[in-house]
């Protein structure tokens, strides 16, 4: 009977595990996108900002 109960422990420290390995790495997938998704913004508002730019001078000249 004991055995059943220690058995069952150890299950259930597994399953603890698991749960805050994925959970852990599902944190990392948010936070590498949030990241991920600042820099390409940057990255665009500074495309725009040169075609921008560019236009301003084909209208001048």
């Amino acid at each position: 009977m004991l055995y059943l109960t220690i058995s069952n422990q150890i299950k259930m420290d597994r399953v603890i595990i698991v749960f805050a390995v994925i959970g852990i790495l599902m944190f990392g997938a948010y936070i590498y996108f949030i990241i991920k998704t600042s820099y390409d913004d940057e990255k665009q508002k500074k495309k725009e900002k040169l075609e921008e730019e560019n236009e301003l001078k084909n209208r001048e000249q």
